[in-house]
Protein backbone atom coordinates (compact mmCIF):
# COMPACT_ATOMS: atom_id res chain seq x y z
CA UNK A 1 0.00 0.00 0.00
CA UNK A 2 1.18 3.42 -1.07
CA UNK A 3 1.58 6.00 1.95
CA UNK A 4 0.43 9.54 1.57
CA UNK A 5 2.97 12.15 1.54
CA UNK A 6 1.33 15.63 0.25
CA UNK A 7 -1.40 16.40 -1.20
CA UNK A 8 -2.45 19.70 -2.40
CA UNK A 9 -4.83 21.22 -4.46
CA UNK A 10 -5.83 24.89 -6.13
CA UNK A 11 -8.52 26.27 -8.56
CA UNK A 12 -7.64 28.02 -11.26
CA UNK A 13 -10.38 30.13 -13.68
CA UNK A 14 -11.15 28.15 -16.58
CA UNK A 15 -9.24 30.23 -19.05
CA UNK A 16 -6.49 29.28 -21.18
CA UNK A 17 -4.08 31.64 -20.45
CA UNK A 18 -4.68 30.03 -17.03
CA UNK A 19 -2.81 27.24 -17.87
CA UNK A 20 0.80 29.16 -17.27
CA UNK A 21 -0.34 29.42 -13.42
CA UNK A 22 -1.52 25.72 -13.33
CA UNK A 23 2.16 24.92 -14.52
CA UNK A 24 3.71 27.01 -12.04
CA UNK A 25 1.83 25.04 -9.19
CA UNK A 26 2.80 21.83 -10.42
CA UNK A 27 6.51 22.87 -10.38
CA UNK A 28 6.14 24.02 -6.67
CA UNK A 29 4.83 20.92 -6.18
CA UNK A 30 7.22 18.52 -8.11
CA UNK A 31 10.90 20.88 -7.47
CA UNK A 32 13.47 18.51 -7.08
CA UNK A 33 11.88 15.38 -7.88
CA UNK A 34 13.03 13.34 -10.32
CA UNK A 35 9.53 13.28 -11.86
CA UNK A 36 8.80 17.15 -12.23
CA UNK A 37 9.20 17.55 -15.96
CA UNK A 38 6.69 14.51 -16.77
CA UNK A 39 4.38 16.19 -13.94
CA UNK A 40 4.61 20.09 -15.30
CA UNK A 41 4.28 17.90 -19.05
CA UNK A 42 1.06 16.19 -17.60
CA UNK A 43 -0.70 19.02 -15.94
CA UNK A 44 -0.13 21.30 -18.78
CA UNK A 45 -2.02 19.04 -21.18
CA UNK A 46 -4.98 18.01 -18.53
CA UNK A 47 -5.68 21.67 -17.40
CA UNK A 48 -5.53 22.58 -21.18
CA UNK A 49 -7.86 19.91 -22.21
CA UNK A 50 -10.27 20.76 -18.95
CA UNK A 51 -10.58 24.45 -20.16
CA UNK A 52 -11.02 23.82 -23.91
CA UNK A 53 -13.79 21.60 -23.67
CA UNK A 54 -15.59 22.90 -20.70
CA UNK A 55 -15.45 26.62 -22.15
CA UNK A 56 -18.24 25.58 -24.58
CA UNK A 57 -20.07 25.90 -21.14
CA UNK A 58 -18.68 28.31 -19.29
CA UNK A 59 -17.34 25.84 -16.47
CA UNK A 60 -15.81 28.89 -14.36
CA UNK A 61 -13.19 27.09 -12.52
CA UNK A 62 -10.94 23.70 -12.97
CA UNK A 63 -9.28 22.21 -10.02
CA UNK A 64 -5.78 20.56 -10.18
CA UNK A 65 -4.78 18.52 -7.37
CA UNK A 66 -1.35 16.87 -6.79
CA UNK A 67 -0.57 14.10 -4.81
CA UNK A 68 2.43 12.44 -3.71
CA UNK A 69 2.42 8.88 -2.88
CA UNK A 70 5.60 7.05 -1.94
CA UNK A 71 7.19 6.45 -5.80
CA UNK A 72 4.47 7.92 -7.65
CA UNK A 73 2.81 11.48 -8.03
CA UNK A 74 -1.13 11.12 -9.14
CA UNK A 75 -2.64 14.43 -10.94
CA UNK A 76 -6.15 14.88 -10.84
CA UNK A 77 -7.91 17.69 -12.65
CA UNK A 78 -11.68 18.75 -12.38
CA UNK A 79 -13.50 20.94 -14.38
CA UNK A 80 -17.41 21.78 -14.32
CA UNK A 81 -18.60 18.98 -16.95
CA UNK A 82 -18.00 19.77 -20.71
CA UNK A 83 -19.84 17.86 -23.65
CA UNK A 84 -18.60 14.31 -23.90
CA UNK A 85 -15.74 12.49 -22.33
CA UNK A 86 -12.35 12.39 -23.11
CA UNK A 87 -11.05 10.37 -25.65
CA UNK A 88 -7.39 9.04 -26.54
CA UNK A 89 -7.05 10.18 -29.93
CA UNK A 90 -4.24 9.86 -32.94
CA UNK A 91 -3.60 12.88 -34.48
CA UNK A 92 -2.65 12.95 -38.35
CA UNK A 93 0.81 14.54 -39.06
CA UNK A 94 -0.51 17.89 -40.26
CA UNK A 95 -3.26 18.09 -36.95
CA UNK A 96 -2.42 21.01 -34.52
CA UNK A 97 -4.81 19.28 -31.86
CA UNK A 98 -5.21 15.71 -29.94
CA UNK A 99 -2.35 14.88 -28.97
CA UNK A 100 -2.57 15.53 -25.47
CA UNK A 101 -4.22 12.41 -24.01
CA UNK A 102 -1.28 10.60 -26.03
CA UNK A 103 1.38 12.31 -23.66
CA UNK A 104 -0.67 11.47 -20.91
CA UNK A 105 -0.89 8.22 -21.79
CA UNK A 106 3.32 7.72 -22.85
CA UNK A 107 3.70 8.96 -19.59
CA UNK A 108 1.42 7.92 -17.07
CA UNK A 109 1.63 4.50 -15.48
CA UNK A 110 -2.38 4.70 -15.47
CA UNK A 111 -4.68 7.38 -16.22
CA UNK A 112 -8.64 7.69 -16.86
CA UNK A 113 -11.48 9.68 -16.60
CA UNK A 114 -15.24 9.59 -15.05
CA UNK A 115 -17.76 12.32 -14.37
CA UNK A 116 -20.46 13.18 -11.97
CA UNK A 117 -22.73 15.62 -10.83
CA UNK A 118 -19.98 18.11 -10.33
CA UNK A 119 -18.44 17.75 -13.85
CA UNK A 120 -15.30 15.98 -15.69
CA UNK A 121 -12.36 15.00 -13.72
CA UNK A 122 -9.01 13.00 -15.41
CA UNK A 123 -6.30 11.29 -13.01
CA UNK A 124 -3.60 9.79 -14.05
CA UNK A 125 -0.58 8.46 -11.75
CA UNK A 126 3.56 9.80 -12.83
CA UNK A 127 6.12 7.28 -11.32
CA UNK A 128 9.14 8.62 -9.47
CA UNK A 129 12.23 5.73 -9.63
CA UNK A 130 13.28 7.69 -6.69
CA UNK A 131 13.09 5.02 -3.61
CA UNK A 132 14.11 6.56 -0.77
CA UNK A 133 14.18 10.14 -2.14
CA UNK A 134 11.79 12.58 0.28
CA UNK A 135 8.35 12.74 -2.67
CA UNK A 136 6.73 15.28 0.61
CA UNK A 137 7.66 18.29 -1.31
CA UNK A 138 7.05 21.80 -0.36
CA UNK A 139 3.40 21.64 0.31
CA UNK A 140 4.58 19.32 3.07
CA UNK A 141 7.49 21.69 4.40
Amino acid sequence: MRTLTSKTTRDFPARLEQVGRVRRFAREMTAGHPCADDVILVVSELAANAIEHCGQRDCGRIAVQVAHLDDVVQIDVRDGGGAGMPQLRHAGEDATTGRGLFLVDSLALTWGSSRDESGTHVWCTISCSCHGSSMAGPAAA
